[in-house]
């Protein structure tokens, strides 16, 4: 699974379009893909500046993410385990397992789990065992939202 990702990476930045991309396979329902091409609402996907914003927000805003969510942490040291969608310090890899979690919803960015589990539930936040961690208002929030709508153009979401 991985390796086609890689592919797929690999082939966008030779510039290939989201019809000659190979997919990967992200579960029953649906599956995930990057994309370089026109995005209706917010425009083309820039994978390498989306990688780059995320390995930013890594090592700064999504720390506090780091005690439940980092797959590179030993089982014992993580506090009530979540979604090991965070792998250390590696923006690429950490991109990949948004992309397979169907972290980012493509359609809503704004309404991704991503941004929507980690808001606090009294602004209309989802429920979160790690508790409310952003509001609206927060810079960490907004860095977060950039990102998630940044990203959206690069994963697509379809039904098998």
């Amino acid at each position: 699974m991985r390796a086609r990702f890689l592919i797929c990476v690999s082939l966008l930045a030779a510039g290939c379009e989201a019809e000659t991309a190979p997919t990967v396979d992200a579960g029953p329902a649906r599956e995930a893909t990057t994309r370089d091409s026109a995005d209706a609402d917010s425009g083309h996907c820039e994978l390498g500046a989306v990688v780059a914003e995320l390995d930013a927000l890594i090592r700064s805003d999504l720390d506090v993410c780091r005690d439940c969510h980092d797959a590179t942490r030993p089982a014992s040291s993580l506090q009530d385990p979540g979604p090991l969608w965070l792998v250390g310090n590696d923006a690429q890899r950490t991109f990949e397992q948004i992309v397979l979690r169907r972290l980012v919803d493509t359609a809503n960015p704004l309404d991704s789990a991503l941004l929507m589990r980690p808001l606090a539930v009294r602004e209309g936040g989802w429920i979160h065992k790690g508790g409310d961690i952003f509001s609206r208002a927060s810079e960490a929030y907004q860095a977060l939202a950039d990102f998630v709508v940044a990203a959206a153009p690069c994963v697509t979401a379809s039904p098998r």
